[in-house]
């Protein structure tokens, strides 16, 4: 019974060494695993960081531009009673300006120019283009006078909505 006992021992001893053995293998791999996921999660926040960096200077970017646009507006409205009265208008856009005309584009459902005459006291409004129906006053071509172009640029409110 001794015998059996020492043999059972020895096993138990042997087993307990293989489990010990197996414990410390499956250690060594979960901290592996761990190593590269912290690794890699580390990567990812670089990059995220990097990201972050890159959208924060490209909204500066931003910013300066708009802020350079307003001040060139401002700038071009206290010269140009015309393009002051054009910048109040929700999507006119300006196409080109000349000494003698200014083209315009609105929301993308027609273009016209407005053509100074001579007497520089009148502009001619010249339909270009258009893609839809539009009001009566906006179709064909007419002349108007100078002092009118609050008027004439304040038609375009019941087109912007």
């Amino acid at each position: 019974m001794k015998k059996s006992f020492e043999k059972l021992d020895k096993l138990r001893h042997g087993s307990i060494r293989e489990d010990i053995t197996d414990l410390k293998q499956k250690i060594e791999e979960h901290e592996q695993i761990h190593t590269i996921s912290i690794n890699e999660l580390k990567a990812q926040n670089e990059q995220m960081r990097q990201s972050i960096k890159r959208n924060k200077e490209l909204q500066n970017k931003i910013a300066k531009k708009q802020e350079s646009i307003s001040k060139l507006k401002a700038d071009l409205a206290a010269r140009d009673l015309v393009l002051k009265e054009s910048f109040k208008v929700e999507n006119l856009h300006i196409i080109d300006a000349k000494k003698d005309y200014y083209e315009f584009n609105f929301a993308d459902k027609f273009q016209f120019k407005l053509k100074k005459h001579n007497d520089n006291k009148t502009y001619e409004y010249i339909l270009k283009s258009q893609s839809e129906e539009l009001p009566n006053y906006f179709c064909g071509n007419y002349i108007f006078d100078y002092s009118n172009l609050s008027k004439f640029f304040k038609k375009f409110d019941s087109m912007s909505a």
